[in-house]
């Protein structure tokens, strides 16, 4: 069952998870909604969008209801085909390099070094994409600082002025399916 620790922790490893609750994570840096509950909504979603991408490759397997013990075998193809190859490389250099692994590589060495890779990769396109997703909300910020200073109005917070912009940009360029498509478009 899904609600099993070790089942827990192997969708939340496996799947999209990582690098779909950064970037969530830092679009909610970027909209300056650091407050708790918004942080709740931001790992439910991701976790969400996880299960889905997850479901989608594993071919339905993968229920929240379900009583079948997750194992690690069934997503390596998952991770395997999102993994990027150049950090794939690179870790095997990094391992061998230390003597960590033995030339024949045992089976759970193999995974953890796929996973190592996957969640290397994982976040690497999750900072590409947070960093897509943060400039134009910079730019709306120092637009609203040297207004608020061209108009020589300092006694009023910046980012109250700015929320709502950032706000209305992001639901005017229907930002939340953008992101989804993105990130869900990533895996296949």
């Amino acid at each position: 069952m899904l609600s099993s620790p070790d089942n827990l922790l192997i969708v939340l490893l496996c799947t999209g998870f990582i690098k779909i609750l950064a970037v969530l994570s830092i679009l909610r840096l970027g909209l300056n909604l650091t407050g708790v509950g918004f942080g709740i909504v931001t790992v439910l979603f991701a976790f969400a969008v996880s299960l889905m991408v997850s479901n989608i490759s594993l071919k339905g397997d993968l229920t929240l209801t379900s009583r079948t013990p997750l194992n690690q075998e069934s997503f390596v193809d998952f991770l395997d085909k999102n993994k990027d190859d150049g950090v794939h490389k690179r870790l095997i250099e990094i391992t061998e390099g230390k003597r960590l692994i033995s030339t024949p590589m045992a089976q759970e060495k193999k995974f953890d070094l796929l996973l190592s890779s996957f969640l290397v990769s994982e976040l690497k396109e999750a900072f590409r994409v947070g960093f897509l997703i943060l400039i134009p909300f910079l730019v709306i910020d120092l637009l609203v600082i040297n207004s608020l200073m061209l108009l020589n109005i300092t006694n009023i917070d910046a980012t109250l002025v700015s929320l709502p912009l950032k706000i209305l940009v992001f639901v005017v360029i229907d930002g939340w399916m953008l992101l989804t498509e993105k990130l869900i478009g990533g895996y296949f």
